[in-house]
Order: C-alpha cells, then sequence, then structure tokens
C-alpha cells in the first residue's frame, strides 16, 4: 500500500536525492507562491467584506480554511514543478553479482516444512534472486564449502562438503574475481562455519564489496540433543581417574544417557539430566585412564526419542596414557597423625613421589622423601626455581610467619605463573588461623578467610559426603561404578570454619555435623593452576578405624593429589590440535623459571597413520616464548607429532598424538548462525535478509551496489500520494465549512 502511495520503495528514497525538474531558480517558485498565497488571502478579507456568514466567523475560523486553500495550492504548484528523486544506480549491463550457494552436507538437512535447507536456497535462487539480479547485471553462480568455485547452472549443487570455510569461500569469490566490475555479493547458508574462525574479515572488508547474507534453516534443531564438545586432557598416568568435561546442546530439557567406550568396552555411563533454563549443559564424568599406551575413545550420547541427528551423538578424543612422575612437596608445622598417613597413602602410588619437611620442635624439623643431602636443606625451598620443580605443595599447619615476603610472593606464583596445584589443609596454625588471610596466597584460595575472635579451628565430629558437583568429580568417587563408597567411613574429628567460596570455586566434598552442613573441600582453577582446601585433618581415622583392607583412605588422597598433579603445566607447553584436514602444532617455550624463551630454534617430525613422516618448522608467535606451525596432511587418521626445542644450549622434547578428521563436523552446530551473517553484512555494508523477504534483494543490490553506476532521475508528479493529498485537503475544508455552517 505504501509503496502504490509513494510509487517507489522505502529503500529508494533511503538512498535517493529530492529536486524539481522544471528548470527554475527556487526563488521564481517562491515568488510564485508568495503571490498565489496573497491573491489567495486578498479574495477571502473581500469576501469577508461583502457580508454574509462569512463576516460573522471568529478570525481563528478564517485563518483555519485559508491555511487548507493554500496547502492545496502549495501542492499543486509543487506538482507544477515537477517534484524527482535521482538515485545512483547499477549501470545495465556493466556489473557482475556473485551469488554464492553453500553446498556442504549441512544443506542437506531439514529447512522446515520438509523441505531441504539446499532445496530451499536453489528455490530462492532460481526464484527471485538470479531473475531480479540478472536484470541489470551478470550474475556469477558459485558454489562453496571448503572454497569457492564456480558452476553454470544450479544443478551442479549437490550438498556433499564436508566442511564449511564461509570467511574463505567469500574471500575468494572477492578477490579471485576478475571478468567485470564485482558490484555485490550475495550469499545462501545456514552460516555454519566450522573450518574457519569466522572473525578474520580483513580481506573481505578491503575489497569493499557489499555482502548480502540469506540465512536458511531454523536456529534450533527441535529435539536434536548434540555433543557439542568434550574436554579432556591429553596425557595422564597410568591407573588414575582422568575427569572428562562434556558439553551437551540441546532444544529442550530431558534426560539423556551418556557412555564412555574403548573399543567395545564400556568405561563408564551416567544420566545427564539437562537444564531447562538454558540451551546448555555441562557434565564431568570420570574416566579409568588404564594401562599405558595411547587409546582412542568414545564418548556417546543414548539418543532420545525423536532425535533427527544422530550423527552428532558421538565424539572422538585421543589419551595419552604415559609414566609420568609427579612430585609433591608437603609442609608441616607440627607433628601429627595426618602427616603421617597422608605420606603413607602417597607411598602406594606408583607415579608419586612425596617430599615433606616437618618441624618437630621450634629449633628442629625433619625431612623425608628428599633426593640428596641439599633439597630442603633450608627448609622451604631457598631459589624460585627449585620450588618450580614441584608439581603439588600441601600446606600444613604451618603460620605464614615461617615463610618470608619473598616466599610468599613465590607460592602465589607457583599457582598462578607456574601453573601448579597447591592443598591447604586445616589445623591450629592453618588457614585464617595461621594468619594465611592477609598472605598474597590467600587471593589464590578457593575461600574467603576470615579471623574471628575465636579460633576457627575446633575439635568436633562430623561426617564427609560428597557435594552435588562432587559426585561428578573423580576425587569424590570412592565406589564402584555409580555407589556411595562414602557410607560407613568413620567420622572426622575436627572442622575449620571456612569464609564464602569464591565464585569461580567449586565445592566437592560437605562436612555433616548434627545441625550443620559447611563446606569441607573446595578448589578452584587460579591463573595457570588450581588451588584446593581441605577443612579437616583427621582423615587418618578413615584408615585407623576401618578394617586393614579398606581402600578408602588411601584412594582418596591419591586421587586429589593426582587430580592437583594433573592440572600442572609443564615448563614446555606443547599442544597439538586435529581439526578436520589440519594439524594446529603450538609451543610456549620456558626455562626452569618458567620466563619465555624467545631464541629457539623449533622443529616439529610429524608422523603419519601410514608411517610417512616429514619434519617441519615453527615459527615465532605473537607472543614472547610462543612458537606455532600448521600443516594439511590430506590424509585422515592418527597422527604423531614429537617436537624438538633447541635454545640456550639445552634441548627439550616433547610427543603428542592428534586425530585429523574422522568426524561429521558439518552435523555439529548445525543451525542456522544468524548472528555470523548478520555480523559479515553489517562489516561489509550489506543486509542481512531472510528466505521470505528476499523479493526486495535485486532492487537493494542496484541502488547499493559498489560496481559502475550511473544516475537516473525518478519523476514523482504522478505519484497517488500527491492527488490523494489534493483531495483529502478539499474534503476537510468542505467538511468543516459545512460543520460552520457557511455552506
Amino acid at each position: 500500500m505504501l509503496e502504490w502511495l509513494f510509487k517507489y520503495p522505502s529503500d529508494v528514497y533511503r538512498e535517493a536525492e529530492f529536486m524539481f525538474a522544471t528548470g527554475l531558480a527556487p526563488a521564481w517558485w517562491v515568488l510564485i507562491g508568495a503571490v498565489a498565497v496573497a491573491l489567495l488571502a486578498a479574495s477571502l478579507l473581500r469576501l469577508a467584506r461583502l457580508g454574509g456568514r462569512l463576516a460573522r466567523w471568529p478570525v481563528s475560523r478564517r485563518l483555519v480554511v485559508f491555511g487548507f486553500q493554500a496547502a492545496t495550492l502549495g501542492v499543486i504548484l509543487a506538482l507544477l514543478a515537477e517534484p524527482t528523486l535521482v538515485v545512483r544506480q547499477l549501470k545495465s549491463g556493466a556489473n557482475t553479482v556473485a551469488v554464492l550457494i553453500d553446498d556442504s552436507e549441512s544443506m542437506s538437512l531439514d529447512a522446515g516444512g520438509g523441505e531441504s535447507r539446499l532445496a530451499l536456497a536453489r528455490r530462492l535462487a532460481a526464484g527471485d534472486i538470479v531473475p531480479g539480479v540478472g536484470e541489470r547485471s551478470s550474475v556469477a553462480l558459485f558454489r562453496f564449502a571448503e572454497g569457492a568455485r564456480r558452476i553454470e547452472s544450479l544443478d551442479a549443487l549437490s550438498a556433499d562438503g564436508n566442511r564449511t570455510r564461509l570467511v574463505t569461500s567469500l574471500t575468494e569469490a572477492v578477490t579471485t574475481f576478475n571478468a567485470e566490475a564485482l558490484a555485490a555479493v550475495i550469499v545462501l547458508t545456514d552460516g555454519a562455519a566450522n573450518a574457519d574462525a569466522g572473525d578474520d574479515l580483513g580481506a573481505l572488508l578491503a575489497a569493499g564489496v557489499p555482502v548480502h547474507t540469506v540465512g536458511i534453516g531454523p536456529e534450533a534443531n527441535t529435539g536434536d540433543v548434540e555433543l557439542s564438545a568434550v574436554e579432556l586432557p591429553r596425557t595422564v598416568p597410568p591407573g588414575s581417574e582422568v575427569t572428562a568435561r562434556l558439553t551437551l546442546r540441546h532444544a529442550t530439557a530431558g534426560d539423556v544417557r551418556v557412555r564412555v567406550r574403548d573399543g567395545e568396552a564400556v568405561l563408564a555411563a551416567r544420566t545427564v539430566a539437562l537444564r531447562e533454563d538454558g540451551a546448555v549443559t555441562s557434565v564431568d564424568i570420570a574416566v579409568p585412564s588404564g594401562r599405558p599406551g595411547l587409546r582412542e575413545l568414545s564418548f556417546e550420547i543414548e539418543p532420545p526419542p525423536g532425535d533427527p541427528l544422530s550423527r552428532n551423538d558421538v565424539r572422538r578424543r585421543l589419551l595419552d596414557v604415559a609414566e609420568r612422575r609427579h612430585r609433591v612437596l608437603h609442609l608441616e608445622g607440627e607433628p601429627r597423625w595426618e602427616y603421617k598417613f597422608l605420606r603413607r597413602a602417597v607411598a602406594e602410588d606408583d607415579v608419586m613421589d612425596i617430599v615433606s619437611w616437618l618441624r618437630t620442635t621450634p629449633r628442629k624439623t625433619y625431612r623425608q622423601g628428599v633426593a640428596g643431602a641439599e633439597e630442603l636443606a633450608e627448609g622451604f625451598p631457598d631459589e624460585l626455581s627449585k620450588l618450580y620443580a614441584y608439581d603439588v605443595v600441601v600446606l600444613g599447619s604451618l603460620p605464614a610467619a615461617a615463610l618470608d615476603d619473598e616466599q610468599h610472593a613465590w607460592l602465589e606464583s607457583f599457582v598462578g605463573k607456574r601453573g601448579g596445584g597447591l592443598l591447604a589443609l586445616a589445623g591450629r596454625d592453618a588457614l585464617a588461623d595461621g594468619g594465611w588471610d592477609v598472605a598474597p596466597l590467600a587471593k589464590a584460595l578457593p575461600v574467603t578467610l576470615k579471623r574471628g575472635e575465636k579460633p576457627t579451628y575446633r575439635f568436633v565430629e562430623g561426617t564427609a559426603h560428597p557435594a552435588v558437583e562432587g559426585h561428578a568429580s573423580p576425587v569424590a568417587a570412592l565406589g564402584a561404578g555409580e555407589s556411595d563408597g562414602w557410607a560407613g567411613l568413620p567420622r572426622l574429628a575436627d572442622y575449620q570454619a571456612l569464609g564464602p567460596p569464591k565464585p569461580g570455586a567449586t565445592v566437592l566434598l560437605e562436612w555433616v555435623g548434627e545441625d550443620t552442613v559447611a563446606p569441607l573441600l573446595i578448589e578452584q582453577p587460579y591463573g595457570f593452576g588450581r588451588t584446593a582446601v581441605l577443612a579437616s585433618a583427621t582423615t587418618w581415622r578413615w584408615r585407623m578405624r576401618t578394617p586393614p583392607d579398606d581402600p578408602r583412605h588411601g584412594l582418596f588422597w591419591r586421587q586429589l593429589l593426582r587430580h592437583l598433579a594433573q592440572a600442572a603445566q609443564q615448563r614446555d607447553r606443547v599442544t597439538v590440535e586435529g581439526g578436520p584436514d589440519a594439524l594446529a602444532v603450538r609451543l610456549a617455550l620456558r626455562d626452569q623459571r618458567y620466563e619465555p624463551v624467545a631464541d629457539a630454534d623449533v622443529r616439529a617430525i610429524v608422523t603419519g597413520p601410514d608411517g610417512a613422516a616429514f619434519e617441519g618448522t615453527l615459527a615465532a608467535g605473537a607472543a614472547r616464548g610462543a612458537f606455532e606451525g600448521l600443516w594439511r596432511p590430506g590424509v585422515p587418521g592418527v597422527y604423531r607429532v614429537d617436537v624438538t626445542a633447541r635454545a640456550g644450549g639445552g634441548e627439550h622434547l616433547a610427543t603428542r598424538f592428534a586425530r585429523v578428521g574422522g568426524e561429521a563436523v558439518e552435523y555439529f552446530g548445525a543451525t542456522l548462525n544468524r548472528p555470523l551473517l548478520e555480523r559479515i553484512a553489517e562489516a561489509t555494508g550489506g543486509r542481512y535478509w531472510e528466505p521470505g523477504n528476499v523479493g526486495g534483494i535485486a532492487r537493494t543490490v542496484a541502488l547499493e551496489g559498489a560496481g559502475v553506476q550511473e544516475r537516473r532521475a525518478l519523476p514523482l508528479w504522478d505519484a497517488p500520494f500527491f492527488y490523494v493529498l489534493i483531495v483529502l485537503l478539499k474534503c476537510l475544508e468542505w467538511g468543516l465549512r459545512r460543520w460552520w455552517g457557511s455552506i
């Protein structure tokens, strides 16, 4: 209706310049208008002097009638001046518009109404886009998945691309198409870019060509539950429990069953309740690492009834089970049972070495597990590099005043910079009672320490039980399968009151008293490392007051210290990421004080699944001490990467494994990524279009394209709006005069 009234659509008015086409100067039209208004005013005054009903009107009514007549006269004069819109539009036959259609596998999925996304894109292109754009410009058709390829007809589309590089494909189309002036790019896609980051628009912006995006497909797949991510440590010691964090994306709430397999063997299984307040649910599941060697684990969702996409229910991850010993430093300020039984528990671990320093009297100390006479000879390590040689530090009942300011700073740096694990135990001189609330380490701890008028450490009995989030942690896994291994454990004899957990902390265990439930074991990540607080020092009761064959005390301590040790960062941080077709290798090189090493010769030997190997060089990255390399092997499978770095006369070596390909990436995140498409369109000067309104895309491209343009005058004198306005003005004037009795 509006387009009929004003003759042209709104985007024409938005881009056009307004002018009068008669050629008379504006001053002449002002003079003509003034003379006409003056004649009109004179005629009204004459009628008033002649008497009659008009002479009896008040001045206000006369002015209203005069206003309507003057407005009508103004519209007529404007039409005589020939109002015109001047637009700049693409010159006919001088430009090319590239039309890109997503031809990846995700386009074979349902777009709604039983029609595939590719069928919808083909119908839109053939029905409105290509014919409309082709009236003024040449049309170049492209299919894209991994890259953009020219096609002659829409029949060449098959939805068989196994990965999507959206930004790369757009850049290729814009920068390599040189046949004629490229005026615009129109891309029809679901936006599920899974092989490029989607944020490097530099080359696309430099071309200066507007990109119009047409979103295809739903923003949520009804009934689908997707295993969108699995986070798993790359290297773990044998015989340990490893925590895998699974992220499930879902459209509705409900329960699903998750399994972890090693071949045909089921290693773990759990029922997950999908959140009702969001589309993403994260869950931790404990998996036994098993024997040394490389393992490929399969994480699977049991598809719920009506799940439309079963191919996004499985993820595979490599787990390198390797013998790597961890060193634990235990600092204790007084002899007590917890010290003795903690050492016994760790002594039974094949991959943990515990070094202890115990102050037996104010002037005597006792060392155990040291590698030589020099280790801990001065008590606390006398050099930062010596402290960094440990993976975990356990602080017992040791007052903060036992360390100097530099040593306190080292402890905080041990967690935040080196990436070590730290466990603070309860005690008479521990935590707030030991003055640790004002030490630098306090900001790294998972709870706020508050010193009160009375000691926070007291002897009171209570039981330990996993908290809600603790059930998913391997630290709390004392029973076989899903059984409760905490039932029947002897009561603890002490508890140290803590402040509230910090926002990023997780409560793993709770202390249950007669009328109190309080946090017992709390952890949180800090910097590159992890800290934990255990608010009791009487877990030795779990050993002394249970049968000799009860393994739970030793199992708890080994799992807790392994959990902290596995999070500890190695000095040379090597990460190898396998993608759909690429292998990315990154190295963060550090010296013994964990300072970045920039001057190094870093090489990688890559061995493929067929045994063939090649050597490549890692180039220096943007950050100091960072090196990176990217290779596209071309053959899917498991690759071994041996990284060697020579720096300062030393040599560092690390081996990592990664899988290239093997997952149907097109079925993960296979929903409409509208935010990405809107961002691309806005950044390049184009627009985002929904399938139902693409009829206006050809006109918009003609007016807003970047190619060869021409000026065109569009007359407005015959627009229905002006004649409707004249009739409306006269009708209002007649109606008022009739109401006032002058007719």
